[in-house]
């Protein structure tokens, strides 16, 4: 059943400005959603300011990862309203902020990720976020939208994601559909020098047919600090294995939603063909962080890595070799006014992927005769510069960036390449936020976004070339309030994105996807998220509104202005309780509710509205002079039958990917 908005919020506000009127000062012991001081430190726009100040809606996450034990990000990251992160079937990610799902059928794309300052995402614009395992994020923010000219060309957002690298842990879990994990956290104090070693391994049988799962992860970095000098290198190396169990029409999922998609008279079906992704990766990083004086500063940053990737599929065999690198020089300028403080951020970021891909007949999840090959270069360039300005109660935040992504095609055997250029496009951004006090701030924002195609949309595993595939482009606008209070932290903002060339998928009767620019949609919704805390009690709720509408978009003859976005539900919300009794006691549960969301731009299926119960406890085990709990989560309580990511705009209407039903899953860890 859909809850009206304005209710949501009343009943929250109520209850929170209820309980922060009868409750007594005392220190938060919770682990929180987002921070309980005022004055709350962000990575995001390289900016020396906090969370309270900065001109901008940045969702912060940290620490829930660590409550209870998970084997996904989806959990703690669809807690930000707007943001959705879609897991079809153990290990496969599909993540998009404010709606991007159009142009993401699977993987993550137009949306930038960073782990501890390095780049994740390629000069392909394409990001393996699910070779990480939760366990080793303790912090994530989150910009939404064309929101930061820091980072390129993008309209869906940027997600930053922090290590802790002081952590002796070891982490044991296992549940439901043999789900496994282990993971062991190290770290060591050399004088200057700190090394930190992190292992995970995870295995899942899955709910369905062909969705086992199996990922292994070691990730290291080592950190030296002298004075003016501040070193960091970062080493990891992912070894990910996942079945791909197909969509189901609605009658198919009805009648057993555990199978895989069956073959059919012309087709094999994904367990024939062994359909799956192996994906081993080699990523390393350093960055350098010197303080030339008390006002200049110099960040270069750099990335490289390796990966190879092979994808047995139920119409061909893929296989691609990348060859990635990333270089991110940053010079900042720092100064103390008599109202405040000015900070002038510059520099570029390039980002290179070399690679092979060729595709060949699948035979039963072996390689038949070659069909097809190509080599293809992506190249981004991204020059940027930012002026942060605090006066008083005023901030003000102005940036702009030159953005240029290039593409060269080459078919093997051949001497001549095809270039496709997008850009250079210029970027503008402004910000500005006015502080009601030291704990409450407005602001409004505009910004242009940019988002060129990426590799996989003008090159997809049908193996043909589009060389006439435009960049999607609009205008943001965003108008918000928010506050970090001791006890309690809100936030409420508007937002309006006239998107123009929207890239979206098709599907050929083969099933075979392609990539069109099919014009546009006004991509325009509310977001406001409210929590509420002290020592034995944490409320926390969310809501997003996103009625967003296609304009003047056609597919062939048919014009499909004014129907809804396509994997967009009109409304999400999600609220969590935790309760702290005593010290070696948490519990908890959460709630998440979608609404309808059409599958297909002509708007007759949809996905049916559904509900989430999440319970977690945990108990801090009474043994003298260690540190070790135990946990238990319980997912999906009261049995729901849903697709966490349906495949849109799917040939024979094959939507739905089935979700797992009620999941139990207990762990242990322990602080050393």
């Amino acid at each position: 059943m859909f809850i009206p908005f304005g209710r949501l919020v009343i009943v929250f506000s109520a209850l929170a400005w209820t309980l922060a009127s009868r409750a007594q000062d005392q220190v938060d012991t919770l682990s929180s959603l987002s921070a309980n001081l005022p004055v709350i430190e962000i990575n995001a726009y390289s900016a020396k300011s906090d969370l309270v100040r900065i001109p901008a809606a940045v969702q912060l996450i940290r620490d829930t990862l660590h409550l209870f034990p998970q084997l996904s990000f989806a959990q703690a990251i669809n807690q930000a309203p707007g943001v959705k992160l879609e897991e079809r079937s153990p290990g496969s990610y599909r993540l998009s902020i404010r709606g991007s799902t159009l142009r993401s059928p699977f993987g993550i794309r137009n949306v930038k990720v960073y782990l501890d300052g390095f780049n994740l995402s390629d000069g392909g614009g394409n990001t393996y976020l699910n070779l990480f395992e939760p366990g080793l994020v303790s912090k994530s923010e989150i910009l939404k939208g064309p929101a930061s000219s820091l980072y390129g060309a993008g309209t869906g957002g940027v997600l930053l994601l922090s290590t802790d690298p002081t952590q002796n842990q070891l982490s044991l879990s296992y549940g439901t559909y043999d789900q496994f994990t282990e993971s062991i956290s190290l770290y060591k104090n050399f004088a200057r020098w700190k090394v930190s070693v992190f292992q995970s391994h995870q295995q899942s049988e899955g709910y369905r047919e062909q969705s086992a799962m199996r990922r292994d992860l070691l990730y290291a970095s080592q950190r030296y600090k002298s004075g003016r000098h501040n070193l960091i290198f970062v080493q990891a190396y992912g070894d990910l294995k996942y079945e791909t169990p197909g969509g189901l029409t609605f009658d198919q999922q009805k009648s057993n939603p555990r199978q895989a998609r069956p073959k059919t008279a012309t087709l094999p079906g994904a367990v024939e063909q062994e359909a799956s992704i192996f994906n081993k990766t080699l990523w390393t990083g350093a960055a350098y962080d010197y303080q030339i004086n008390r006002s200049w500063s110099l960040n270069p940053n750099f990335t490289a890595w390796y990966t190879d990737f092979r994808n047995p599929f139920i119409t061909n065999y893929e296989i691609r070799f990348e060859k990635n690198f990333s270089a991110r020089p940053v010079l900042k300028y720092f100064t103390t006014t008599p109202g405040g403080s000015f900070e002038w951020t510059n520099g570029l970021e390039y980002l290179f992927q070399g690679g092979r891909v060729k595709n060949y007949v699948n035979n039963k999840g072996e390689k038949g005769n070659l069909t097809g090959a190509a080599d293809i270069d992506g190249i981004q360039n991204n020059w940027f510069s930012q002026i942060n300005w605090n006066l008083k109660r005023w901030q003000w935040l102005a940036g702009m960036s030159l953005n240029q992504q290039v593409y060269r095609y080459k078919t093997p055997g051949l001497e001549d390449d095809q270039r496709k250029e997008s850009g250079p496009v210029f970027m503008p951004r402004a910000s500005v936020s006015y502080s009601l006090g030291r704990e409450d701030a407005v602001f409004i924002s505009a910004a242009r976004g940019y988002s060129p195609p990426s590799l996989a949309e003008i090159r997809p595993s049908s193996g043909e070339y589009n060389q006439e595939l435009l960049p999607e482009q609009g205008w943001n606008f965003e108008l918000g309030i928010k506050g970090y209070r001791n006890r309690l932290q809100y936030s409420f903002n508007l937002y309006s994105l006239n998107l123009r060339d929207a890239i979206v998928r098709r599907n050929d009767a083969a099933g075979v996807e392609y990539f069109i620019n099919a014009g546009g949609a006004n991509i325009r919704g509310l977001e406001a998220w409210l929590q509420y805390n002290f020592s034995w009690l944490e409320l926390y709720g969310s809501t997003a509104y996103q009625p967003y509408e296609f304009v003047d978009y056609k597919q062939r003859t048919d014009d499909f202005s004014g129907n809804r976005v396509t994997g967009v539900p009109r409304a999400v919300h999600t609220f969590r309780l935790s309760l702290n009794p005593f010290a070696a006691m948490l519990l908890g549960g959460g709630w998440y509710y979608q609404s309808d969301m059409p599958l297909q731009d002509a708007n007759t299926s949809f996905h049916p509205a559904y509900s989430l119960v999440n319970l977690f406890a945990n108990y801090r085990l009474p043994i003298s002079g260690q540190n070790i709990s135990l946990s238990v989560a319980v997912d999906n309580l009261f049995n729901t039958a849903y697709s966490p990511g349906p495949d849109i705009n799917a040939a024979f209407n094959r939507f739905y990917n089935p979700g797992l039903l009620r999941t139990v899953v207990v762990g242990l860890k322990w602080k050393m």
